[in-house]
C-alpha cells in the first residue's frame, strides 16, 4: 500500500536522564491524495508517556503537532504505542511506537586534592 500520511519521526524515542524533561515532537502530515483528520488519541498502555495534539500552524504545513512527554521519574526502559483514530474509512487508525530510555545522570568527576 502507498503512503497515507507523512510522520516524522515515525518512530519516538524518548531519551534523556532522570530529573529532566524529555519530550519529542512528531510531524503528522495527510497526504493531498488521503485526507483526514485525527478524531482521537490514545496509548495502548499510557504508563510513562503523556501526549498533546495541536494542529500545525505553520504557513503552507497542513496536519498536526503530536508532542509526547516521558513521565516516567525512575531509570529504566519502556516501549509503548500511540493510537491516533482518524476519519478515514481507508485508515480509520494509526499507530505511532514509543521507546523510552532514562538513565541516571553520570556523576560529576571528583577533583583529587592531593599534592
Amino acid at each position: 500500500m502507498e503512503k497515507f500520511a507523512l510522520i516524522k519521526p515515525a518512530i519516538v524515542s524518548l531519551r534523556g536522564y532522570t530529573g529532566s524533561a524529555i519530550k519529542r515532537t512528531v510531524a503528522i502530515r495527510p497526504l493531498p491524495k488521503y485526507p483526514f483528520r485525527i478524531v482521537d488519541i490514545e496509548a495502548r498502555d499510557g504508563k510513562f508517556i503523556e501526549f498533546d495534539l495541536a494542529d500545525d500552524t505553520t504557513p503552507g504545513k497542513k496536519g498536526y503537532l503530536l508532542t509526547v512527554f516521558n513521565t516516567r521519574s525512575d531509570r529504566g526502559s519502556y516501549r509503548d504505542t500511540i493510537i491516533l483514530k482518524t476519519d478515514s474509512k481507508l485508515k480509520p487508525e494509526l499507530s505511532l511506537p514509543v521507546y523510552g530510555f532514562v538513565r541516571n545522570r553520570p556523576a560529576a568527576p571528583q577533583k583529587s586534592h592531593q599534592k
